[in-house]
């Protein structure tokens, strides 16, 4: 059987309808497409049993838009799946027929298991280690998992939506008393008890983790792999149900938090309520936001058993790298550095050596934009393998490479994001890359002939040709090259 190369995941949740097609031949995380609808399909599911009609209609309208970008991308296999608006609803199978007889869509209606399943098999996916409860928050719908290297083990899944608890609330019914009642289940949990980590997938976690970082007017506004302090978090969401109880509605909620749609403000404070409830349950001291969840972790299980213990950290930016090459064959600058990283804990060298393959992100563009390029996209980027702090690591590496030091950047309070050694690596290595980028001019076989290395005990740095002919390597040896190697050496000298 051939393998599959492109992938197509189709997520027919009881809010939005999604789109991702993955890229499985180069293992990318980062989606080829990505598109989403919000359609409500669990909207008023409470009071009938079954699906919104209009809802239905909307849902279908963007499963047609899909299948015209599916045959135009080019798609070798499509997977799609439906969760809890029609695993509940009693016209979910007849819905999931009818979706197959126009679109040609076999849709899988996943259980509350591998719902939960594939959730945390996605945060595994965008994270090098992860322990700790997932939770995954959809309109109908949260489940738990626990989830370590090792193990994924299903703890429950409790209809506390979104969605769900707007229905409850417009009903006229209490609202505080159903999450209450129904959040009882939680109470002789064990791993809840744990004091680690609460990872918080959907739409609905992300929406509140968006507008806690316009509460507090964060750069950047990525909230992938963004993390909270528990207590913080209990205090926003507590904020965001008081402005709801004192009169906030969706337009407030647009105008408080510009970064979360119409749509999701009009269900912001139910997602607090339902986060409250299960903060209360849940003993986790950090709160952690991942935009990784069931789309990627479906792209996850087509992987081999190998390919899944890969650094998704360094595939990711690899494939990037592969993207920008100015040539094709790159240096091999954490080799050529190797006398530089040995002065640097170990801790750091993952972050190096992806800094190191990203040294050309943003060789295309204004030289004097360089630096806050590379440090931006970055900074955005939904990169897998890599925390929050350390994705900014990283940029701030590649900003130092385009700069030389720290004075460029703007944002003079988001320095305080780092220790001083961390502030101190990032500078070291980021001239370190800055040297080696204007002495190889991005070409392999200039590094090859020389070598850089450094005395500690004479606190000397050393460039030196291997060649008996130094007739290149004194051509290659200008003005560029020696500011660059003045600056590397005086780091050293100083750190």
């Amino acid at each position: 059987m051939s393998r599959v190369q492109k992938l197509a995941v189709i997520d027919i949740g009881s809010n939005s309808v999604r789109l991702g097609i993955f890229d499985v031949e180069n293992r990318s995380y980062i989606p080829l497409f990505s598109e989403k609808a919000l359609c409500g399909l669990g909207k008023g599911f409470s009071k009938k049993g079954e699906l919104n009609p209009s809802a239905k209609e909307a849902v279908m309208m963007q499963l047609h838009r899909f299948v015209k970008v599916i045959q135009h991308v080019g798609v070798d296999s499509v997977q799609a799946v439906a969760t809890a608006a029609m695993r509940e609803a009693v016209d979910g199978k007849e819905f999931a027929s009818e979706i197959e007889r126009d679109t040609g869509f076999k849709v899988r209606i996943l259980t509350e298991r591998e719902e939960a399943y594939y959730s945390a098999l996605g945060v595994r996916s965008g994270l090098h280690s992860v322990k700790g409860i997932v939770a995954d928050l959809g309109g109908v719908s949260l489940e738990m998992i626990y989830l370590d290297p090792d193990e994924i083990d299903f703890i429950n899944s409790i209809l506390a939506g979104g969605l769900k608890c707007q229905d409850i609330d417009e009903a006229g019914e209490d609202l505080d008393d159903y999450l209450k009642k129904i959040f009882k289940v939680l109470e002789d949990e064990p791993r809840l008890q744990e004091k680690g980590d609460l990872y918080l997938v959907g739409g609905g976690f992300r929406t509140i983790g968006k507008a806690y970082i316009d509460h507090i007017k964060y750069e950047p506004r990525n909230v992938h792999h963004f993390s909270v302090p528990r207590d913080e978090m209990k205090d926003f969401v507590k904020r965001v149900i008081r402005q709801h109880e004192n009169g906030y509605r969706r337009d407030d909620f647009e105008i408080e938090y510009p970064s979360i749609s119409g749509k999701r403000a009009a269900l912001l404070p139910y997602y607090g309520k339902a986060l409250l409830a299960l903060l209360h349950h849940c003993k986790a001291e950090t709160v952690l936001f991942s935009s990784y969840g069931l789309k990627e972790g479906i792209f996850f299980e087509t992987l081999s058993e190998d390919e899944q213990k890969k650094d998704p950290l360094f595939l990711c930016c690899d494939m990037l790298a592969k993207s920008q090459a100015r040539f094709q064959q790159a240096p091999d600058y954490v080799t050529w550095l190797s006398d530089i990283m040995s002065l640097i804990p170990q801790r750091y060298e993952r972050l190096l050596k992806a800094s190191a393959t990203l040294i050309d992100l943003a060789w295309m563009d204004h030289s004097e934009a360089r630096g806050k390029i590379a440090f931006w996209r970055i900074a955005y980027l939904s990169l897998p393998g890599a925390s929050h702090h350390e994705r900014l690591f990283i940029a701030m590496t590649l900003f130092v490479r385009y700069t030389g030091d720290f004075n460029k950047f703007e944002h003079k309070d988001f320095l305080k994001e780092f220790n001083k050694e961390e502030l101190f690596v990032i500078l070291l290595f980021g001239r370190a890359l800055r040297l080696a980028s204007s002495l190889s001019i991005g070409d392999a076989s200039l590094l090859d002939e020389v070598d850089l290395s450094w005395d500690e005990e004479k606190k000397t740095l050393s460039l030196m040709t291997r060649s008996s002919d130094h007739t290149n390597f004194d051509a290659l040896y200008g003005e560029s090259v020696q500011k660059r190697f003045k600056s590397l050496q005086k780091t050293l000298i100083e750190g």
